[in-house]
């Protein structure tokens, strides 16, 4: 395997703290060094130069929160085609929903999804699957999760399902503090939310459609904070959506629960209810896109990092999935394509510094 010098790009490393025009010398796979004017000392045929002028260099980025189909729903897409895709959009480690079918909520579906991913060539990102907390999703009986910890997830999911019943979810929290395993929990009052299909505002008024109100987010979050609290569970909230969510999180965070953590998806910053005017199914999400206050409100929290990172919530869909009426329509959207140029679209306006981007 020949040396690999990626020469002359902006290195922008969160981890270090490095921000500086340099070399990267690459040899059998690894990196080696870092640093300005390592290219010059390697020459000849062993070595694969590449000009990197002008251009940023960042570690591969990580998304927490992706739905890949397979097994089940390979119409929308492939665990291969999904993480070659990912690579495409900069991501070089996938988090997978285990909203599959069948669920992930045995060692079996987990070692399949893992099998796939191996097969897969060198180009592809690395998969992470994740668990389901409840068998088939349902919030009846909690899945085996020693049996998924031993198969190889990365976390604990219950995807787009809120988990309704308080005690079921409080073992779910021993449990996964027991194995080390993070919670990554849809924050939706599936009562206060019930048929949702926009946000309780603008939308809702505009469209005559069921709404979900900002209550229905903050009302699970407290109650999950409370639990996670109780039990030491490292907590993750999925796509934040909400002023109300935010200021949870942040007073979570202002008393010290530091195992609390929060995401947000690259659509909530950009996008509000107003997009779906005229019944546009390309922007039905889950969450619902908010209000401009919310907005706002999630876009200063990943400044001040109250929001710990950005997920794409990839959700890939067929074209008939979404021409079809406002309520039958797919709830997603393609987020390994979009997600990057969405993010540098803050950079651009100097909102995010280019260090901040890279390491949300």
């Amino acid at each position: 395997m020949r040396t690999l010098i990626i020469a002359g790009g902006r290195v922008l490393d969160p981890s270090s703290k490095t921000d500086l025009i340099a070399d990267i010398i690459v040899e059998k796979g690894r990196i080696r060094a870092v640093g300005q004017n390592l290219g010059e000392q390697h020459h000849g045929d062993e070595c694969i130069r590449i000009d990197a002028t002008g251009k940023w260099i960042a570690p591969g980025f990580i998304d927490l929160r992706a739905n890949l189909g397979e097994p089940g729903f390979c119409q929308r897409e492939t665990i291969a085609s999904g993480l070659k895709a990912a690579v495409a959009g900069g991501y070089t480690t996938v988090c997978a929903t285990p909203e599959t079918s069948p669920v992930n909520d045995n060692r079996v579906v987990t070692l399949m999804m893992l099998a796939q991913a191996s097969a897969c060539k060198s180009s592809a990102a690395r998969l992470l699957p994740l668990g389901a907390i409840t068998s088939n999703l349902k919030g009846e009986t909690l899945a085996n999760i020693g049996e998924l910890h031993e198969a190889g997830i990365g976390g604990l999911s219950n995807g787009n399902q809120p988990i309704r019943d308080s005690a079921l979810l409080r073992r779910a929290m021993h449990y996964a503090a027991h194995f080390d395993l993070p919670l990554c929990l849809h924050a939706e009052d599936p009562y206060l939310a019930e048929k949702a299909q926009v946000h309780e505002g603008w939308a809702s008024t505009h469209l005559g459609l069921p709404a979900s109100s900002a209550e229905a987010e903050g009302v699970i979050i407290a109650r999950d904070l409370i639990l996670a609290e109780a039990t030491q569970a490292r907590c993750h909230f999925n796509h934040l959506s909400t002023q109300l969510g935010v200021r949870l999180v942040k007073e979570a965070k202002a008393r010290g629960f530091s195992h609390v953590s929060a995401e947000v998806t690259p659509h909530h910053l950009q996008f509000t209810e107003e997009n779906t005017k005229g019944f546009n199914t390309a922007y039905k999400t889950t969450p619902p896109l908010r209000s401009e206050t919310d907005r706002q409100a999630l876009l200063e929290a990943l400044c001040d990092g109250t929001i710990d990172c950005v997920t794409t919530d990839h959700r890939p869909c067929t074209q008939a999935e979404k021409d079809t009426t406002f309520e039958h329509a797919f709830a997603g959207i393609n987020g390994f394509a979009t997600a990057l140029p969405m993010m540098l679209n803050w950079v651009h306006q100097g909102v995010l510094s280019p260090m901040r981007m890279v390491e949300v």
